[in-house]
């Protein structure tokens, strides 16, 4: 949240340029990251994990087939704790 503060008073600070490359490489390693799981997605079955985007907003349905993938593949997890945490990021 610092950071976003700290880069509104630049901006109104007339430090566009800097703002605007600070940006553009943001995007950049962001597009690069979808990219990337895109990619290894296809290749690995791994379509479960689509949600890790948040392109859309999170969603338990989403998610879950995520832990399923996980718990079939020998991690130990909490469906509970998955569940809860969620919902807190949701605020619900």
């Amino acid at each position: 949240m610092k950071v976003k503060e700290l880069l509104a008073e630049k901006w109104r600070d007339a430090c566009d340029e800097e703002c605007d490359k600070f940006f553009a490489g943001e995007n950049f390693i962001y597009s690069t990251y979808v990219e990337y799981l895109d990619q290894w997605m296809n290749v690995w079955k791994m379509s479960c994990f689509k949600w890790m985007t948040l392109i859309e907003p999170l969603n338990w349905n989403d998610i879950e087939p995520c832990i399923h993938f996980v718990v079939n593949n020998g991690v130990c997890t909490d469906y509970v704790t998955c569940f809860d945490e969620l919902k807190k990021i949701c605020g619900k």
